[in-house]
């Protein structure tokens, strides 16, 4: 760790012992240091390996006294590096009480805190330096900052007081179906019209017409910010707004932003605050993402649950904290279950992150018609909306226009009830989909599987028999259960620690010590600092026909 005037980064190695001496002493002790310090915290890296072995030994039941974390140590290679058994017993007498146990447990995060403050401050100095975009230079000395936070105790009352929140009736763009201030998904077939819908509806925003089938819902002309990524502004999206008689003047494009090899297309999370500068540029009511995957940075795996929830939190408070509706376009899986939640693409975090949810598809009685229905809605009742009809058609400009054509009585269900399988109408068959779905990367953990499907209403009963008749196998590893499609179906192994796939089971169950001693510097902290690029938003005003 790099530190001013040769200044020792901030440490007591004495706390440090008497806190693991403490943890000897007695199991209460063990959880109530678990759920305060963690490994990485420790100025020792000896003083992390002994903790990360009591750790281990709790998760499994087992006893925690110098000698069965001697003999995990030594399993695992690290004894003699520690200092032996020797070590281990002065540290067992280092302390003759548990009493002061929290307080060490406090000393030794609030010191960690201090070690990465100091790594993150010098990191800030160099941003600052060398940034010229202001704005850019606070965002991310903002994100180097937050996991520092995650160190200190809250100096206040933790949590909000309901008492001192304000009640407010949610506000509607598209009322039952598009809420303001919220994310809504929207799902469909590629070639159905999805994108056309939504280019509809930002011109209707534009100037203030209200949306289809409503009196009611925003009236006033406002903006709206499009972020497309298989579309040309040029021959596809300014005509198609032309067709829907959009006051392109209100209308923002964010298609490119300035990077440090040249322009690239925004990425999420990352751009979050260009994405805000540009709704706050039109005063946008509306914005659209389109495709939801094409925007998700390189970290973010789709399919992985906490990955796109984590993005789609903070996209969530920007809709919040602007109230411009966020729609969010995906293309459905090629699974045939009938349940519309399993039908987007990338886990289903992605609807269980949204307020509402739409989808597209073919209307089964008219090839030429499609049917806009309702997949999820969190903030009003199911009967304020009913399914839509429209259909394509060619503009006087040549371009695509939509035309609506009425309510219709066809459910999302019913849009997605059409199998070549008829066992894949049956709960069972849902299941199923459902599985090779999420299992179709390569193995997850058995809680996320489990989790997923609570979600979207699958017993564990029919998890189990889906599971059996897949033959899914269950491997642990990492201290965890994994589920993985048997080899013939995917060869694919389970993530590791971190986020880097293993070769091989056996490889994976081995990392959770063998990784000791790259997973954690334990004498430094090193925040990872993610890159936010400067602003660059197109006004579609300024875009030839």
């Amino acid at each position: 760790m790099s530190t001013t005037n040769n200044r020792q980064p901030p440490h007591d190695v004495e706390v440090e012992r008497a806190l693991l001496g403490s943890m000897f002493l007695s199991p209460e002790a063990v959880e109530l240091v678990l759920g305060i310090v963690r490994r990485d915290d420790f100025y020792r890296p000896a003083h992390g390996r002994v903790f990360e072995a009591m750790e281990y030994l709790r998760d499994r039941a087992a006893p925690i006294d110098q000698l069965s974390v001697a003999d995990c140590l030594d399993f695992a290679g690290h004894l003699e590096a520690v200092g032996g058994r020797g070590y281990l017993l002065d540290l067992a007498s280092a302390v003759p009480t548990t009493a002061n146990v929290a307080h060490y447990a406090g000393v030794v995060r609030r010191l960690a805190a201090l070690r990465a403050l100091a790594v993150v401050g010098s990191a800030i100095t160099t941003l600052a330096l060398d940034e010229d975009d202001a704005a850019r230079a606070v965002e991310r000395a903002h994100e180097m900052l937050a996991p520092i936070g995650k160190h200190i105790a809250p100096a206040g009352p933790t949590g909000v007081l309901l008492q001192d929140v304000q009640s407010k009736r949610v506000t509607w763009l598209w009322p039952g179906r598009i809420p303001r201030g919220k994310l809504c998904i929207l799902d469909g077939d590629p070639g159905l019209g999805k994108s056309t819908l939504a280019l509809e509806l930002a011109a209707r925003v534009s100037v203030g017409d209200a949306m289809p089938g409503c009196t009611s819902g925003q009236q006033e002309p406002a903006g709206a910010v499009l972020l497309s990524a298989e579309d040309d502004l040029g021959d596809t999206i300014r005509p198609r707004l032309d067709a829907a008689c959009a006051d392109v003047s209100r209308i923002v494009a964010l298609r490119m932003v300035p990077g440090i090899d040249g322009e690239r297309p925004p990425v999420l999370p990352d751009d979050l605050h260009q994405l805000r500068a540009a709704i706050e540029r039109v005063d946008a009511v509306l914005v659209v993402i389109d495709p939801l995957m094409a925007y998700l940075n390189g970290k973010t795996d789709a399919h992985r649950d906490q990955d796109v929830r984590t993005v789609l939190h903070r996209l969530a408070r920007l809709a919040e904290e602007t109230d411009a509706a966020v729609v969010c376009i995906r293309h459905l899986n090629k699974t045939s279950g009938v349940n519309p939640l399993y039908r987007g693409g990338g886990s289903i975090g992605i609807i269980g992150a949204a307020r509402a949810g739409l989808i597209v598809a073919r209307d089964p009685d008219d090839e030429s018609r499609r049917v806009l229905a309702s997949t999820k809605n969190n903030l009003s009742a199911e009967s304020e909306s009913a399914s839509l009809a429209f259909h394509l058609e060619t503009a006087s400009n040549g371009s695509c226009r939509l035309v609506w054509q009425g309510p219709c009585d066809h459910s999302a269900a019913d849009l997605l009830a059409v199998s070549a399988n008829p066992e894949d109408r049956t709960v069972l068959g849902e299941a199923k989909d459902f599985i090779r779905d999420i299992l179709a990367i390569g193995p997850v953990r058995a809680t996320e599987v489990q989790a997923q499907a609570r979600e979207g209403d699958i017993s564990k009963r029919t998890l189990q028999r889906a599971k059996t008749d897949l033959g899914v196998e269950s491997h642990r590893t990492n201290d965890a259960w994994w589920w993985a499609l048997p080899a013939k179906v995917a060869n694919d192994s389970p993530a590791n620690g971190d986020g880097q796939r293993c070769q091989s089971w056996q490889s994976c169950e081995s990392s959770h010590f063998n990784d000791a001693d790259t997973a954690s510097s334990l004498d430094s902290v090193d925040p990872s600092v993610p890159r936010v690029p400067s602003l660059g938003v197109g006004n579609l005003g300024d875009v030839d026909c």
